[in-house]
């Protein structure tokens, strides 16, 4: 219940810089709460009073320094629930809206959800079922603003792999779906060579393809600069 406890927390204090920092971004209102968006403070006594700091050390949200004050990763960040299909919260990402030296620690992955599948688990998920039964495909892209865009502009049968790989378990998952997946992974070099990872693999009975979007874009960016037609030729070039 920590994690479920985080996300309420920072649901609350969505305050109106991290506001303006996410409308900068494009998102809505009405994304912000679709996807339960919300706000860690820079300063974080007040989390820690209000769920306790055993139940935080336990969860990895914050970890104790040398000095034995209080770290937190989520500190001054958005924050975005990773939701199963049962409406749980299984973990959470989150991005800076300023420099953080706390997330720079090379002990993140250590501390931060260890007991997190990341290849079983697909961002949007809970939100996409529907569109992806009735549009018999699903769209699979790399980060979380990349699905809250696509479900912004009404691209409903969006999922997000949170990086830049598709596992087999996540194929799996999908393919109680659908048997068509549409991969649209970043055009910078790393999405263009997980690109050509995806278009290796071989998967009886599931029809994956790939489109490949122009170098240094994302699905997000891409959808606000060039909008739903554009996109939706892009969908049509997958191969």
């Amino acid at each position: 219940m920590t994690l479920q406890a985080v996300v309420e927390y920072c649901q609350g204090r969505l305050d109106n810089i991290a506001r303006q920092y996410l409308f900068g971004r494009g998102v809505s209102e009405q994304s912000i709460e679709s996807f339960g968006l919300g706000y860690c403070p820079f300063e974080v006594e007040d989390l820690v009073t209000t769920i306790g700091k055993e139940s935080l050390l336990e969860e990895g949200v914050v970890f104790e320094s040398e000095d034995g004050s209080i770290c937190c990763f989520i500190r001054n960040s958005i924050v975005f629930p990773f939701i199963n299909h049962y409406g749980k919260v299984v973990s959470v990402s989150f991005r800076p809206i300023q420099s953080n030296d706390v997330i720079k620690s090379k002990n993140l992955r250590k501390y931060w959800h260890t007991s997190f599948e990341k290849s079983l688990f697909l961002y949007g998920l809970h939100k996409s079922i529907s569109a992806i039964r009735q549009q018999d495909c699903v769209i699979v892209v790399e980060g979380q603003f990349d699905v809250i865009m696509s479900h912004q502009f009404g691209i409903n049968n969006t999922v997000g792999v949170g990086g830049t790989a598709l596992s087999a378990q996540q194929i799996k998952i999908l393919s109680r779906l659908t048997k068509k997946i549409i991969v649209v992974f970043d055009g910078d070099k790393a999405g263009q060579r997980a690109t050509e990872k995806v278009r290796q693999k071989e998967v009886e009975d599931i029809l994956i393809t790939t489109a490949r979007l122009p170098d240094g874009e994302d699905v997000d960016s891409f959808l606000q600069l060039y909008g739903y037609d554009k996109y939706l030729e892009l969908l049509s070039s997958a191969a």
